[in-house]
């Protein structure tokens, strides 16, 4: 079965969250993407350029999202 971003399922969430089981690390910039209706690797993209020039930063705000969003249903 083919996932598609722009699916809509049962289990809908109104804000952020992240995706662990269509993420590489935490799901983050999956739940991201998913929720904006884009593709995950431009925000991928984004966090590695952010890493290059922000690392400190970078590093913390997806520490925070980890922690603080919640996990995605897995319907």
């Amino acid at each position: 079965m083919a996932y598609s971003y722009r699916d809509r399922t049962a289990c809908e969430h109104r804000g952020f969250y992240r995706n662990p089981y269509h993420g590489w690390v935490a799901g983050v910039c999956a739940g991201f993407a998913e929720r904006m209706g884009i593709s995950p690797i431009w925000l991928r993209l984004l966090a590695l350029f952010g890493l290059f020039t922000a690392t400190t930063l970078t590093v913390l705000a997806y520490l925070a999202a980890w922690v603080l969003l919640d996990r995605r249903c897995s319907c």
